[in-house]
């Protein structure tokens, strides 16, 4: 969420409310580890002095942002620079703070940091670049430094960041929170997942899950909390659960007891209890059948002991376990599994009033593992290994998985469809019929038109608006267009469509949309027209002294025998002597205009001299 530009500066009640904050942080580091105590209060001071006539969307102070994503990252454990810069992560991009400016007062670590988080700027060379191109180049930027420059650290302060931003995007319009909950789903989660960043992946899956779908986020969270309470006698007080485990650990062996850091029973995430049971789910039964004490594990347990303790986890657990299957609760290990987010393995454990556990028995360093991922695992030459094996598709960062994923038709019955999917699909899915002449939808029984190229996203209720008359098929008003095929993910919506055409192809248009920079030149082309064609259309005999051309997002030039594809956008600088026309170009060239100025020029130039 952006700032709010009005020149309103901090009343002194909330200067004194965000010292607290920081004074909460300060507490939170120190119960943890050593921290520099200097260096992070220099950089709050830096950061509330540049915030300090900055407001939120929501009207709030600023800087109550950066200091929120700091205690998410000073809960989680990190260190002192990562919370300075976290403080101090959007100084630049917000305020005008250079690079060089951070460094010379913090150091060129917490500059990399707060560059690498930074958005592009609008800049001579990118003023003309949409915010969707410099979005995109902004992810790029990010995952080059976390991938490329070993600059993981930067991702920490992203995810908290997005996490505040999410927590705190109820003042937006509908379609922006979903906009961000997607891109959080598609750029963020996956690098963060791939690094096991699990903790703070985790939360974000949750936040992004009651975004895209509050309908069942909110039957989730009912269902769950309502079995908690059902079961409350069984694990609160002091004849409950709880007690039983905590007094037995301090009473049965104080040498070992004292190797126990932690005992926490934590509750769920309402996303995880929905990735376990929606593979579960069927056409035929419904969410809430499956929101039961038998389905849900209560709580995840994990029992943590120190690195120092002679003994593994597990062994360590076994001297309470017999205590504990021979108590009231009857406590029993039923098997073994892997949590599906991270695949940390867990003990699934069971008592005798049928509820049901996960058990996760860690050492600190692999709980702090779980929180902080791979950067904390090895040497650094050993880390960057590793990240050489993640892809991203530079053009597209938001490129989603294929999965599969429930989706709801306007009545409310579910089918399930590949996560990717457009409305198109799912169009298509319901009838083809009503694919051929689909206009657009309605998605989450919003009054906004979603184009037939929105992806869905798992929970989406999609009402189709089509001109599809099922009583009368005579009726019918068919949309279908050759620019579709852009448009479709699924088999068996390219099939239909591709069958439609077989027979209707007059209806399809055969040519493909092509937009000049700033939508100057808008040229409908043949199918199977080139970048070279574009560019002779467009720019004629000037182009043949030299030119580059980008298509769409990418700043590499095209290759210019590329096919064009329909809303391809294409930049073009002519550039004298960059290239020059030869026998390759004639090749390139597919339409028949753009060949006869090539043959043209070759005629006057090479022929004839």
């Amino acid at each position: 969420m952006k700032d709010n530009k009005e020149k309103i500066g901090m009343a002194a009640d909330e200067v004194h409310l965000c010292n607290r904050k920081f004074d909460e942080i300060i507490k939170e580091m120190k119960s943890r580890y050593t921290m520099d105590a200097s260096l992070v209060r220099r950089a709050y001071d830096f950061a509330l002095e540049k915030h300090k006539f900055q407001r939120r969307e929501d009207g709030t102070p600023y800087i109550t942002h950066p200091l929120a994503v700091a205690m998410t990252l000073a809960k989680a454990g990190y260190e002192s620079d990562l919370i300075a810069a976290a403080l101090l992560h959007d100084v630049v991009e917000d305020c005008g703070v250079t690079v060089k400016t951070l460094e010379e007062k913090f150091g060129s670590q917490i500059a990399d940091i707060v560059d690498a988080v930074s958005a592009v700027s609008v800049s001579v060379e990118n003023a003309e670049m949409s915010k969707r191109d410099r979005d995109v180049l902004s992810d790029n930027k990010l995952l080059n430094a976390i991938i490329d420059k070993g600059r993981q650290k930067a991702l920490y302060i992203k995810l908290a960041d997005r996490i505040h931003n999410l927590q705190t995007i109820g003042s937006l319009p509908v379609g922006r929170q979903r906009a961000k909950a997607l891109h959080t789903q598609n750029v963020l989660i996956p690098v963060a997942r791939y690094m096991r960043v699990f903790q703070l992946a985790d939360e974000l899956s949750d936040l992004c899950l009651k975004i895209e779908s509050p309908e069942i986020y909110r039957q989730i969270e009912i269902g769950y909390h309502n079995i908690l309470r059902k079961n409350a006698y069984v694990l609160e007080g002091a004849e409950g659960l709880k007690a039983f485990f905590y007094d037995l650990i301090a009473t049965k062996d104080p040498i070992i007891a004292k190797y126990v850091v932690s005992l926490n029973f934590n509750e769920r995430r309402v996303e995880g209890i929905f990735r376990h049971i929606s593979d579960r789910l069927t056409e035929s039964e419904s969410l809430s059948d499956l929101l039961t004490k038998q389905n849900i594990p209560l709580y995840n347990i994990n029992f943590t002991i120190s690195d120092s303790c002679p003994k593994s986890p597990e062994a360590v657990f076994f001297q309470f376990y017999k205590e504990l299957h021979e108590s009231r609760f009857q406590l029993t290990i039923t098997g073994i599994s892997r949590a599906m987010s991270s695949g940390t393995v867990f003990y699934r454990l069971k008592d005798c009033f049928h509820n049901t556990y996960r058990l996760f028995l860690q050492t600190e360093k692999q709980r702090l593992a779980f929180s902080h991922g791979i950067s904390i695992t090895g040497k650094y030459a050993d880390i960057q290994e590793y990240l050489n094996g993640y892809y991203y598709n530079r053009a597209e960062p938001d490129e989603p998985a294929h999965v599969m994923i429930p989706v709801y038709k306007r009545d409310g019955s579910r089918l399930f469809i590949e996560d990717g999917a457009t409305v198109l699909d799912f169009a298509f899915r319901l009838n083809p019929e009503i694919g051929i002449c689909a206009r657009y939808a309605h998605i989450n029984k919003l009054r906004d038109e979603a184009p037939l190229y929105t992806r869905l996203r798992p929970g989406d209720m999609v009402d189709v608006i089509s001109d599809h008359d099922q009583a009368h098929p005579e009726n019918d008003i068919p949309h279908v267009s050759i620019r579709w095929f852009e448009y479709l993910h699924t088999r068996e919506a390219i099939r239909d469509l591709s069958r439609y055409l077989e027979f209707h192809a007059s209806q399809a248009s055969p040519k493909v949309l092509a937009v000049g920079e700033k939508g100057r030149e808008r040229l409908e082309m043949p199918a199977g027209a080139t970048v070279l064609d574009f560019v002779l259309a467009t720019k004629g005999e000037a182009a043949l002294e030299g030119f580059a051309a980008y298509l769409n997002k990418s700043t590499v030039p095209a290759d210019i025998s590329r096919p064009l594809r329909y809303g391809d956008q294409i930049r073009i600088r002519l550039e004298e002597k960059r290239s020059l026309p030869d026998i390759s170009w004639l090749a390139a060239a597919k339409t028949a205009e753009g060949q006869k100025m090539l043959l043209s020029y070759m005629e006057k130039n090479y022929i004839h001299k």
